[in-house]
């Protein structure tokens, strides 16, 4: 967990200001792939592999610098995806805690 990750999603890496999840994604050994702003970081965005957690110590927090956060779906957005796309990214997750970068 908190490898890095490429989300297949055509989206401005420069400017992401909210989670996208990639749910299947096979090189995080059935984890999935978040892209994420990180306020701490340059770039602005940091994409990684996480997972769904109940506290900040499944998360790993010390050597990962993640922490574990609702990632919540916007349900406007959920409702306009085509349902093989909705299927294929998110399947029946809308809102669950996944390891992440804290929120300023």
């Amino acid at each position: 967990m908190g490898q890095d990750c490429t989300v297949d999603l055509d989206v401005d890496r420069a400017n992401v200001t909210f989670d996208y999840l990639e749910t299947g994604y096979t090189p995080c050994e059935n984890l999935v792939c978040i892209l994420s702003p990180d306020p701490k970081s340059d770039t602005k965005r940091r994409e990684y592999c996480s997972k769904a957690c109940v506290s900040n110590a499944d998360c790993s927090e010390s050597d990962t610098g993640l922490v574990c956060r609702p990632v919540v779906f916007d349900a406007n957005f959920i409702n306009t995806l085509d349902p093989a796309v909705r299927q294929r990214y998110l399947g029946d997750i809308t809102l669950s805690n996944y390891c992440a970068p804290p929120l300023p």
